[in-house]
């Protein structure tokens, strides 16, 4: 009775991409109708969540306190994937100099997208702060919908990280 589930690896681009589109098409088809239910779901979405906000006030006023909250404790590598990956862009776009051991600022400019990629696909595979487990690459008798990455996705993720731990004293302008 066992069955074996054959899963396949979809590319992340793909993925972002197919949920793009399918977003497009429903904008496309509905109209203005489109966006009067949206603010119809986000309105009773505030609504519903309003003890959730007032946590979130909590959590930022800890955050200017202390530096980190308590949500933040709940999956730490998400939070510091979503800050390091917002500062590397910000550092990308806003660097003056490289280290010393790059030939010119192109070759430190690809290293920091490795990097940049690394965290992005991990914040990816998490989903969000609150689901603190993911599936790197295809692992057979995966479920379907898990977001598999192939074996060259791995290999990149994992040397963007390890470019990270190299570099750690070079982030910075």
């Amino acid at each position: 009775m066992n069955k074996k589930h054959k899963s396949k690896a979809r590319p992340i681009d793909d993925l972002f991409k197919e949920i793009q589109k399918k977003d497009d098409k429903r904008k496309e088809a509905w109209g203005i109708f489109y966006w009067m239910y949206e603010a119809f779901w986000w309105s009773r979405w505030f609504i519903l969540n309003l003890p959730y906000h007032l946590k979130f006030i909590k959590w930022s006023y800890q955050r200017v306190v202390r530096g980190w909250s308590d949500k933040d404790t709940w999956c730490y590598s998400y939070y510091l994937a979503d800050i390091i990956e917002g500062g590397m862009e910000h550092l990308l776009k806003h660097q003056h100099r490289y280290p010393p051991e790059f030939v010119n600022s192109l070759q430190w400019e690809e290293v920091q997208r490795e990097i940049i990629y690394s965290f992005k696909v991990h914040k990816m595979l998490m989903g969000s702060d609150d689901n603190c487990s993911y599936l790197l690459y295809n692992i057979e008798g995966a479920p379907e919908g898990f977001v598999m990455l192939t074996k060259e996705q791995t290999d990149k993720y994992y040397r963007g990280l390890n470019l990270f731990v190299l570099h750690f004293m070079d982030l910075g302008d």
